[in-house]
């Protein structure tokens, strides 16, 4: 544990500074079975609470769940219209799909991994993004969201 917490802050920067599994071009997002991938056939994953304007991923959050970087690209059995882009607060640029931003989780080692899949932080329940965009929604708690974008206090 404490060598998480050392090596959290040098993570934290250098995903603030741009530095991902995807590059500042994007990435290609694809279709695998019912769900969407990304470089190296990655999961991409979703937060039920997110939207572009109600992020609640950041700071430690981010070190489990870096941001799909760049403009997405629409590859294989992708409806291009679903994907899309924003600004996050430190001005870099992240992929969206269905208006929910796009993420990887840092366990998932191999291609397919979805070790990410049901777990509950950050406001919302981690799901993998899927072909049909729809994603169950979660409320978020009435006492907001704290303890560094993770929601569990």
């Amino acid at each position: 544990m404490r060598v998480r917490m050392v090596l959290g802050p040098v993570v934290a920067l250098a995903l603030a500074a741009g530095c991902s599994s995807s590059g500042s071009d994007g990435v290609t997002v694809s279709v695998r079975g019912s769900k969407l991938v990304g470089a190296g056939n990655r999961t991409l994953y979703v937060n039920s609470a997110e939207s572009t304007t109600h992020l609640l991923c950041r700071g430690a959050c981010l070190i489990d769940w870096p941001p799909v970087r760049g403009n997405a690209k629409a590859g294989s059995g992708v409806d291009a219209a679903k994907l899309g882009s924003f600004k996050r607060p430190d001005a870099t640029t992240q992929a969206t799909w269905a208006g929910h931003p796009l993420y990887e989780y840092a366990a998932d080692k191999a291609a397919g991994d979805t070790r990410g899949t049901g777990i509950e932080t950050a406001g919302g329940i981690w799901l993998p993004a899927v072909r049909s965009g729809t994603v169950a929604p979660r409320p978020i708690p009435a006492g907001g969201v704290t303890g560094g974008g993770y929601g569990d206090g």
